[in-house]
């Protein structure tokens, strides 16, 4: 397991603080579909300091950011976990060399798991309704999400914002 110094720590601290602050551009369209990018630094946690990481960037986002605005779900809350976990492991299969194609792959992939199975599930049982009714109607409002969290991904990878980031080998570590 990777030990984190307190650089480290303070980054991974700054992209729980952007979740957390992304909840509050949230727009909601019903009870269980809303329109929102909270998802962005938990993938990027992910992607860059890897899977422990990520999930304890998620935890750390949702358990905050929903304690602050609806209250907190511990149904909800393996939601943001899984975006923290999937996109670092999804990395070493599809992603030796940044692509459009193969992030939006990686993105597809883990807003479908996380997403459109686990959270529909958990949303169907919270409200009551039909799973398959409430995944048919969330479907394609979470690839046209997936699609826009993928292109924002991309063009951080792309800016450089990632090497200046990684100026030095694993900086974050001890």
């Amino acid at each position: 397991m990777r030990k984190f110094n307190t650089k480290g720590i303070i980054f991974l601290g700054i992209l729980t603080a952007i979740s957390i602050v992304l909840r509050f551009a949230i727009i909601y369209l019903t009870g269980s579909l809303r329109i929102s990018f909270i998802n962005i630094p938990i993938i990027l946690a992910s992607l860059w300091f890897g899977p422990i990481a990520g999930m304890a960037v998620g935890f750390a986002s949702d358990f905050i950011g929903a304690s602050i605005t609806v209250g907190w779900n511990p149904l909800l809350a393996i939601t943001p976990v899984l975006f923290g976990l999937l996109p670092s492991l999804l990395k070493l299969v599809f992603l030796k060399k940044v692509n459009f194609w193969k992030i939006l792959i990686i993105i597809l992939i883990t807003n479908i798991i996380g997403t459109m199975i686990w959270s529909t599930y958990a949303l169907s049982v919270m409200f009551g309704t039909e799973y398959f009714a409430l995944l048919a109607i969330r479907i394609p409002l979470y690839i046209g999400i997936a699609t826009l969290e993928s292109i924002c991904i991309y063009y951080i990878s792309v800016s450089g914002l990632d090497k200046l980031i990684f100026y030095r080998q694993k900086w974050w570590q001890k």
